[in-house]
């Protein structure tokens, strides 16, 4: 009987899941063909009768039958919590980034990502920080917040066809060396994209050998600290 019963329950939720899936993609179909803004977000179920639209950094919910929209923050109120942060809180999948498309510094064993643009001042006050780390990997995605610093995006394409990216990069950054005028191909239409689809949106960003993400300024103490924590619970 137990055996039975069990096989009917596992059935039910096997079912029950096909079920919302095929909610999900009958909403999702009737949400781009009305809305085609929509088409590049992320939707999912959210609480019950709504689903969050993610789109870059920007999180809304709409009921199931298109008829209210909810603009702003969303707090459970049995735990306090903020599902708007909960949906946005993003871990990162190693293998979305190509080890080409970045400038790399340091030969370490850990592996440390940064999304950062060149006249970020935030991103100048950390550079010096991460000459401060030991036994540390780090990659860094040119993202030029064009509509911030008007002249990012020239630097950044700059920098990148370089003969010594990373000499360059630290120059340029701690010194105000500038990069020599270049042209060249380059990632930076790819690094945008790729912090877009993370609802990366601001710089720095630091990616931790976990996936997780945390945006802004951190002191190497800080920095270094996360690594070696996460260095020993692999061990």
């Amino acid at each position: 009987m137990h055996k039975k019963l069990g096989v009917a329950l596992a059935l039910t939720l096997l079912s029950n899941i096909a079920q919302a899936d095929q909610a999900l993609d009958h909403f999702v179909e009737i949400l781009h063909a009305r809305y085609p803004a929509t088409a590049n977000a992320t939707v999912q179920p959210a609480f019950p009768g709504f689903y969050s639209i993610v789109d870059g950094n920007q999180v809304l919910y709409i009921r199931d039958d298109l008829s209210v929209l909810i603009r702003g923050d969303v707090v459970d109120l049995a735990t306090g919590k903020s599902l708007s942060a909960k949906i946005m809180s993003v871990k990162a999948d190693p293998s979305m980034f190509k080890v080409e498309d970045a400038i790399h510094m340091g030969s370490g064993s850990e592996k440390l990502i940064i999304f950062t643009d060149p006249d970020c001042p935030f991103c100048r006050q950390l550079e010096p920080e991460l000459a401060k780390l030991h036994d540390v990997n780090i990659s860094i995605y040119e993202m030029p917040l064009v509509s911030l610093h008007p002249n990012s995006a020239r630097v950044s394409q700059d920098i990148w066809c370089s003969a010594n990216k990373a000499s360059v990069w630290d120059d340029y950054l701690q010194h105000d060396i500038a990069p020599k005028t270049k042209d060249c191909d380059n990632p930076i239409a790819r690094n945008l994209a790729l912090a877009n689809q993370l609802h990366i949106s601001g710089t720095p960003a630091l990616i931790f050998p976990d996936g997780t993400v945390h945006m802004g300024y951190l002191p190497a103490y800080e920095i270094q600290a996360r690594l070696d924590q996460l260095s020993h619970a692999k061990k």
